[in-house]
């Protein structure tokens, strides 16, 4: 420690608050980032008032283990307090001024007044330092790069442009990159770039720095209510203060109301919390703060519309989730990095497959953020299955090695006999032998290693591991040869994309007795297709009304989360109207709203529906296969326990 080290060469006998405050000014004067304490005095200066404050003592030679006073130890209680206190978990040169001005030392204090420090700026300083830890440069985080995003961020410099209302929020779904766009914006200030291909930079961007509030650490430690707004306020004034500050603040609607998601665990008390948004909005009407914020529609909605005086602040800017070829290009311009962390090799057709599978089985979650997912977990794989292949490869080795080494420990015993016996011949073949052994045991030592590849096969096993997508063929049920052929052909229309791509992937009506195999055929084709990912309904708890919140009362999570599955509605002839309506919406839509209004999606669910005829449908054909002769009376029958629209949408898919 530097103070320690001062004192000693000072032959202080113990390290007192006055050491410390050389330890800042020296820590000051190598590193500008620790403090300012070096801008206002030199260490050769502090040094020697140090000494004056010290003549009159008695010197004596410093012992071999330097202990801190008990005044220094109290300033390092105080710091650590101010350090939990703000959420840290370590203790800074600022906590250790804060610590030191409020303990309020004697030695200290005339140390600063020699050197003509004002203690209440010094905190002023620290709290400052302090405070603007809670913003990020943003172009250290656009390291990484942007890509096939020219266009939006051309659209945010173009809103930034503006006289009036120049201050954009990005909305859109999470994931589909909005938080990247402002770092490409950072990054096209740090290159001095435009954005687009051969463009410069606009003049009114150069030189300005991209500031990521994180508002989690702008909390952390406030306790007394006012504290948080304080804090927020100062910060505001310093960014306003600043002409080159582009200030941006993710999460943007928890400003808005009171800060529920901040000021509510931040034990402040009672009730919504303070108006953060309020303290915006001067700087924000005057012009002196340019902020992008970055939020989703459905929490802009909630938040900005209810305050219009905030709201006709901020310009809207749409993040649409890209397609597959951008997603593509997204995924091959982040490969490097993928490379990097995982050490392994991604194909071109890993990542086509990333894209397709991502898109065909993940539709809740919008591009890229699905597909870079399902890559970087097949680098996982990838990685985990090379260990354990290592491993394994390294045990056999290990035994190889150990025999090989064996034979040229005995080679070499043979041949130092030999030699000593005089048999010459005998000895120089042992020697060549062990020259041989000698370069085998030194080859395998030197042997470089070959990265492993990310292969189509690897990114399924991801989707299917996440979705439950396998890849069998159903043939288990005998004697039911035209339902499992329809059956078949139907899902064979799905894989070939000979359906609509808004419908769910198949939807069949299965009709006949009880006993005659109807629910063995639906559930053979959920475990031979669908690797057993059923969801089965019994439709005669659904006969009333009511009933129809239990299926959309609270949010379909299953469906939600294995969109790739196959639903059963069994018993479907009892079911309320209602609940037919809510089944002609999956059919014909592909998608059911729960009720928060989130969409699930059923484009990639196979539907079947269950009815039981007490007819004497069974004297033509086995099971519930009718005759030929009596197939328009089975439909017949059907089109009277079922509604004609859900009919017709069967027969569409």
């Amino acid at each position: 420690m530097l103070a320690q080290q001062l004192a000693r060469d000072m032959s202080s006998s113990e390290v007192g608050t006055d050491h410390l405050i050389l330890g800042l000014i020296a820590e000051a004067s190598n590193k500008p980032s620790a403090g300012s304490l070096a801008t206002h005095v030199q260490l050769e200066d502090a040094k020697a008032a140090v000494k004056g404050m010290h003549s009159r003592s008695r010197r004596r030679p410093p012992p071999n283990e330097l202990h801190f006073t008990r005044d220094a130890r109290r300033v390092f209680s105080v710091a650590l307090q101010e350090s939990q206190r703000m959420g840290m978990s370590f203790v800074t040169p600022d906590h250790l001024v804060l610590g030191m001005v409020g303990c309020r030392d004697d030695a200290a204090l005339r140390l600063l007044r020699a050197l003509r420090l004002d203690p209440r700026r010094m905190v002023a300083e620290a709290l400052g330092r302090l405070r603007d830890q809670a913003v990020e440069e943003g172009t250290q985080r656009a390291r990484r790069g942007v890509f096939c995003r020219e266009a939006e961020i051309a659209r945010l410099m173009q809103v930034l442009a503006r006289r009036r209302k120049s201050c954009p929020v990005l909305l859109g779904e999470a994931g589909v990159g909005k938080t990247a766009i402002v770092e490409g914006l950072a990054r096209c200030i740090a290159t001095g770039s435009g954005g687009l291909a051969g463009q410069p930079l606009p003049l009114f961007l150069k030189g300005m720095r991209v500031l990521s509030l994180d508002l989690a650490r702008l909390m952390a430690g406030t306790r007394e209510r006012g504290e948080l707004e304080a804090r927020l306020t100062g910060l505001v004034a310093e960014a306003g203060a600043a002409p080159d500050v582009i200030l941006f603040v993710d999460e943007i609607h928890q400003l808005v109301g009171g800060g529920a998601a901040l000021a509510g665990r931040g034990g402040m008390g009672g009730g919504g919390g303070p108006d953060l948004a309020a303290l915006f909005k001067p700087a924000l009407a005057r012009g002196r703060l340019r902020c992008v914020g970055a939020t989703t529609e459905r929490e802009f909605r909630r938040h900005f519309e209810r305050d219009p005086a905030l709201e006709r602040r901020f310009q809207p800017v749409w993040v649409e989730a890209p397609d597959a070829a951008a997603t593509l290009g997204m995924l091959r311009g982040s490969r490097p990095a993928y490379k990097a962390h995982h050490r392994c090799l991604y194909t071109d057709a890993s990542l086509v497959a990333a894209v397709a599978l991502a898109g065909r089985h993940l539709p809740a979650r919008p591009f890229p953020d699905s597909a870079l997912d399902v890559l970087d977990e097949a680098g996982s794989l990838v990685r985990v299955l090379k260990h354990r292949a290592r491993r394994a490869r390294c045990e056999e080795e290990t035994e190889a090695r150990a025999a090989a080494h064996a034979g040229y420990l005995e080679v070499l015993a043979t041949a130092r006999d030999c030699a000593a016996a005089g048999h010459y011949e005998e000895a120089g073949l042992l020697a060549r032998r062990r020259g041989e052994l000698e370069a085998r045991l030194g080859g395998e030592a030197r042997r470089d290693p070959v990265l492993p590849r990310v292969t189509p096969e690897h990114v399924a096993r991801v989707v299917s591991a996440a979705t439950g997508v396998p890849f069998e063929e159903l043939d288990r049920i005998v004697g039911q040869d035209a339902a499992c052929q329809a059956a078949a052909r139907a899902l064979t229309r799905s894989g070939a994309g000979l359906r609509d791509p808004g419908r769910p992937q198949a939807g069949l009506l299965f009709v006949g007795p009880p006993g005659c195999g109807k629910g063995l055929l639906a559930e053979a084709l959920g475990e031979r297709r669908f690797g057993g990912s059923v969801l089965r309904l019994d439709m005669s708890e659904c006969g009333q009304r009511h009933s129809v919140s239990r299926l959309l009362g609270a949010p379909p999570g299953y469906q939600g989360r294995r969109p790739h599955s196959l639903v059963i509605l069994d018993s479907i002839e009892k079911a309320h109207p209602h609940v037919l309506n809510l089944l002609l919406q999956i059919l014909e839509d592909g998608r059911l709203a729960d009720g928060s209004g989130r969409q699930v999606s059923f484009r990639q669910t196979v539907v079947i529906l269950i009815s039981t005829s007490h007819e004497a449908s069974g004297r033509g054909g086995l099971g519930f296969e009718p005759a030929p002769a009596s197939q328009a009376e089975a439909e017949a029958a059907a089109a009277q326990r079922a509604r004609r629209e859900i009919l017709d949408s069967l027969k569409a898919s």
